[in-house]
């Protein structure tokens, strides 16, 4: 006897039920796979650049050392680049992850991200003015000048006045001494002068190479006097009051570039503002790093 096949509309609806499910809970967990990578993604990347800008940060911190501390100027204008270098980089790391932050509109990490751009812009000015100072490089200079051109301006002097000190002219052997003298106070005045800090301080070492200098002609314009009889000192005299005037304008340019006082200006600044700023920096990229961390579990859940 032949049954006819029974028939079960409730199964096969709840079939195409499940069937449907499945579907959506794979397109759902899909969708959700895919979200968890790209957050994943973002966050690393985040996390990376935030390393990447401390280390610029930090790298710029001790190329601009150098250049202060360098006492070759070759050496000092290639760590001025690498500053530069690592300047240039910061900012472009920065720009990298503001667009990652602004893009994830997590309130927390735009505002902390927001500190560290204001204190880049901060430090960044401060590193402008730092190497303009040193770029200068006046009290180097200074210093370079009064140890070669001006010593050897004095030896010149002394050679000058050598044969006046050495004759039998007591008085004119006097002269020329108090010459000599004058001019080695002056130059030893020259590495307080490039070392002072203040404009009062270096007003009065001024002062103290002014009296020396109004010694030292006085001492010139007696030796001028010399008698007529006399051809050699008095040869000897007019090379001597050559050689001084030569070693006076010398020390005009020492003390000019000196007064600049680019190269003191610029360590005060260094050891200062810059440090003070450079710390502020690295402690709010800390606080972002940690806001970023924070997302870490909500990115992979």
């Amino acid at each position: 006897m032949h049954y006819p096949r029974p028939s079960f509309p409730r199964l096969r609806s709840f079939a195409a039920v499940v069937t449907l499910g499945v579907l959506a809970i794979g397109c759902l967990a899909g969708c959700s796979g895919d979200n968890v990578r790209a957050n994943l993604h973002a966050l690393v990347e985040k996390q990376r650049l935030v390393g990447k800008l401390q280390q610029s940060l930090l790298l710029a911190s001790d190329a601009e050392n150098n250049v202060l501390l360098s006492p070759v100027e070759a050496d000092a204008k290639a760590y001025a680049a690498t500053t530069r270098e690592a300047l240039a980089a910061g900012t472009e790391q920065l720009g990298t992850l503001d667009g990652l932050v602004q893009q994830g509109k997590n309130t927390k990490e735009i505002e902390a991200l927001n500190i560290v751009s204001s204190d880049f812009k901060e430090l960044s000015a401060t590193y402008d003015a730092l190497l303009g100072l040193l770029g200068r490089n006046t009290n180097v200079r200074a210093a370079q000048l009064s140890r070669s051109e001006a010593s050897q301006a004095v030896l010149r002097l002394q050679q000058a006045l050598g044969p006046i000190i050495d004759s039998q002219n007591c008085a004119a052997s006097k002269d020329a001494s108090r010459v000599i003298t004058a001019a080695l106070s002056i130059l030893a005045l020259h590495p307080r002068h490039i070392d002072e800090s203040t404009a009062a301080g270096m007003d009065a070492l001024e002062a103290s190479i002014g009296d020396a200098n109004q010694i030292a002609r006085t001492a010139l314009a007696e030796l001028g006097r010399l008698p007529d009889g006399d051809a050699s000192l008095r040869e000897a005299a007019r090379q001597g009051q050559a050689a001084y005037a030569a070693f006076w304008e010398l020390n005009q340019v020492v003390v000019a570039l000196s007064r600049e006082n680019t190269n003191v200006e610029a360590a005060a600044l260094s050891m200062g503002r810059k440090r003070l700023l450079q710390a502020k920096i690295l402690s709010d990229v800390e606080k972002l790093s940690a806001v970023i961390s924070e997302r870490e579990f909500s990115a992979t859940r």
